[in-house]
């Protein structure tokens, strides 16, 4: 499943992995993706349950997204995320880059 992703929601999930729960600004703004772009991969990650989004108490305007740790893990043990293992630190280098 995670082969099929685009790059974006792979980056959006491998900053959440790394960096814990952040709203869709910060990750926009860490990541130099376009909100719009960000906010597609975060409904189609939490359409997988990968993501859950919660309220965020210090501004409500916001929501926070935090990663399902234990669907996560499930999905990396699978034989086609292989390649993936080292992706979140590779993928938050990569959307440095551009």
């Amino acid at each position: 499943m995670l082969t099929e992703l685009p790059r974006s929601a792979l980056v959006v999930l491998g900053m959440l992995t790394i960096k814990g729960p952040l709203t869709p600004k910060e990750i926009s703004e860490s990541s130099k993706l376009p909100a719009r772009t960000v906010s597609f991969a975060l409904r189609r990650l939490v359409g997988l349950k990968l993501i859950t989004k919660k309220p965020n108490f210090e501004d409500m305007r916001q929501s926070v997204y935090h990663v399902r740790q234990s669907e996560l893990r499930t999905l990396l043990q699978e034989p086609s995320a292989f390649p993936l293992i080292h992706w979140p630190q590779a993928l938050l280098d990569w959307s440095r880059k551009t």
